[in-house]
């Protein structure tokens, strides 16, 4: 089973005016054209079939409290999901964003994702909050009430200045500290300035993933020889383990950096030549890339695991 740990959806009405000024700062930062309005789930669909995707893992990020809102409440984007998560059932899994400076409200609307079928909870702190905040603290409480998954998103889609001064590594340890039985995933955490965060997280290996999507990571695909990009997985894998990392995309964003079918294509093909083994480069094995590529989203969400046939 394949399946894209990280994909939003939207349709051309729900872009704002602040939504599209975010999407055109995003592009020029990134040096790409985001196709603001490509996230559609038709289009998603499409794209999902091009790569032999199964399944795509859809984010609410909760953007209310910034410039960046959309033209639409936070409630009717949630039953937006649902709703296109119930449509395409055998193809999203949905999760539920929402920003804890809605206090009450913001309990009220996980306790209903969950119940229409959502799988998990994403904070997107860089939007203004801290990790720490006893604002936040009612949420943690209430995912590890339900035993569901908390995404921590973010982590290289914002400059370091910034993003720090809301994912402070030091501030994350301690939340995970505190939730050893909640499932965390950092996402994304790229080839770059992951390596960092998780190498801090590294005691926590059995409720921490991480997923590998981020600018830097995709944008070697078009850069770099196949035999080049296993190296930087294989020293993920080396540093926390192929059963704690998950596969994503971050689509649409990245789909003019590398599209989804390319992006899946190099992990499938992820693996050291046999000449250089010797020297000792990191690699993936078939059983690694099973778990990137979709064993661990699976089980993380208790989906039925269905493997491919090869052809």
């Amino acid at each position: 089973m394949i399946i894209d740990f990280h994909t939003h959806i939207w349709t051309e009405k729900m872009v704002s005016p602040g939504y599209k000024k975010y999407l055109n700062n995003f592009s020029e930062i990134s040096h790409v054209d985001t196709n603001q309005y490509k996230a559609d789930p038709n289009n998603l669909i499409e794209d999902l079939d091009e790569a032999e995707i199964d399944k795509a893992v859809i984010f609410i990020s909760d953007y209310s409290f910034t410039e960046a809102k959309m033209a639409t409440s936070i409630e009717d984007y949630i039953n937006f999901v649902i709703k296109s998560c119930d449509e395409y059932n055998d193809k999203f899994i949905g999760l539920v964003g929402v920003d804890p400076r809605h206090g009450e409200k913001a309990l009220d609307l996980i306790k209903y994702g969950i119940e229409q079928g959502l799988k998990g909870l994403v904070l997107t702190p860089t939007t203004g909050f801290f990790l720490n905040d006893k604002i936040v603290t009612p949420l943690y409480d209430l995912a590890q009430e339900l035993k569901i998954p908390i995404i921590i998103h973010d982590f290289e889609l914002v400059p370091m200045p910034f993003a720090i001064k809301y994912i402070d590594p030091f501030t994350l340890d301690d939340v995970l500290m505190k939730y050893p039985d909640v499932k965390f995933v950092l996402a994304p955490i790229g080839m770059a300035t992951g390596q960092t965060i998780m190498m801090i997280a590294i005691r926590h290996l059995t409720h921490v993933y991480g997923e590998i999507s981020g600018f830097t990571t995709q944008f070697l695909v078009n850069k770099m020889p196949d035999m080049f990009i296993v190296q930087p997985l294989g020293m993920s894998k080396a540093l926390y383990g192929s059963e704690n990392m998950l596969f994503g995309s971050n689509w649409p964003f990245f789909e003019n950096v590398v599209r989804l079918k390319e992006w899946t294509q190099k992990i499938r093909n992820a693996k050291l030549p046999l000449l250089m083994r010797p020297l000792g480069f990191p690699s993936l094995e078939d059983e690694d890339r099973e778990n990137i590529l979709g064993l661990n989203a699976a089980k993380l969400f208790g989906v039925k695991i269905e493997r491919r046939k090869k052809k």
